[in-house]
């Protein structure tokens, strides 16, 4: 499969934005139906961790490395 500007996105990326995409979509179906967020917005951590699908000791370890 191909991204922006013909480079392939990788299964793991693909995987990715597939989580992003129905955790965006199970947010706005849960704020309309309750009209308040399940996560709270200042918790990004947290919201992170549950869009991508990635464990939070990873997050972490892409913080730090980006950061370096």
């Amino acid at each position: 499969m191909f991204g922006k500007q013909g480079k392939i996105l990788h299964s793991q990326t693909r995987e990715i934005i597939e989580n992003v995409l129905t955790f965006v979509k199970k947010k706005v179906e849960h704020y309309h139906e309750n009209n308040v967020t399940s996560i709270p917005i200042v918790n990004y951590k947290q919201r992170v961790t549950v869009a991508t699908g990635i464990s939070e000791k990873m997050h972490e370890t892409i913080i730090k490395r980006r950061r370096a």
